[in-house]
């Protein structure tokens, strides 16, 4: 009708494809037709381009799978590598084990000679019986830092040496606790332990634990005294300090300075054997 205003018609634009935003898909129907780019982009003559907008969006599915993929295998990956590294970790604890093995109950009996050893001192230098000519015998003891029970005995083993190494037993301290099991036993440990306690015996690393078992140590703190016959050293004494762990002012029998008094008396030591009270060697 005359003077009516009729609206031009526009056409509808192609409701956007699920997995394609709406900016995305607007860019797509602005492509230059003039450039003849709406054909090949797949567009029909409203610039749908419907079929070219599915084909984008299996491409994307693709793409987001393919992504997931490459990050499952970089997963696997370091999953792979991880294994790798622990499987090496416990493969040489197994080997270090295989190697040193634990201290047992069986070793030295009272009466029995000893073989001489060779272990590294704190202060890098290797020590044997066999460096101290003059010495009529030895208290060696297998403690360690960690024990409580070797902590609470530590003061009373500086007073042994002190005691009785001008009279020629001497102390000779051996730590055979394994650092894998027990790090505050490692080798600086006992560098810093003996420095600051100012230990004036050596303190020797077991590192194998050949020698706690050669001995029988299964304990720490663990008592050996050992007495010089001839050429030969001869176990005299095994277990414990004293009868007490935890108080040594409390302590009635002190067996480690009995069985001396009995040797420099030049006597059988009449209590040759106690148990030892202490931690587990580790």
């Amino acid at each position: 009708m005359r003077g009516q205003i009729t609206e031009p018609k526009t056409t509808a634009a192609a409701p956007p494809v699920r997995g394609v935003k709406l900016p995305e898909f607007r860019q797509l129907q602005q492509l230059p037709r003039e450039a003849g780019l709406g054909k090949a982009a797949g567009f029909d003559r409203a610039g749908n381009g419907a079929d070219n907008l599915q084909a984008l969006n299996g491409r994307c599915f693709i793409s987001h799978l393919t992504f997931f993929a490459m990050k499952k295998r970089l997963t696997l990956v370091v999953l792979l590598v991880l294994v790798a590294i622990l499987g090496s970790f416990f493969l040489a604890r197994g080997r270090y084990f295989a190697a040193s093995g634990n201290p047992s109950a069986s070793g030295y009996q009272v009466g029995d000679q000893v073989t001489d050893f060779k272990l590294k001192n704190v202060d890098g230098q290797l020590v044997t019986l066999a460096d101290n000519g003059d010495a009529r015998g030895y208290i060696v003891v297998f403690t360690c830092n960690t024990c409580p029970f070797a902590q609470a005995y530590e003061d009373r083993i500086v007073a042994l040496h002190q005691q009785y190494a001008p009279q020629g037993y001497p102390v000779v301290a051996i730590n055979p606790n394994n650092p894998w099991l027990s790090p505050g036993d490692s080798y600086g440990s006992m560098q810093k332990r003996a420095r600051v306690k100012n230990y004036p015996f050596p303190y020797l690393v077991d590192a194998t634990q050949d020698v706690a078992r050669r001995f029988g140590a299964t304990r720490t703190p663990q008592v050996y005294v050992l007495q010089r016959a001839g050429s030969a050293i001869q176990v005299a004494y095994i277990g414990a300090i004293d009868n007490n762990s935890e108080d040594a002012k409390a302590a009635t029998t002190k067996y480690v300075e009995q069985a001396l008094a009995d040797l420099m008396a030049g006597k059988a030591v009449a209590t040759n054997f106690t148990k030892a009270v202490g931690c587990t060697i580790k």
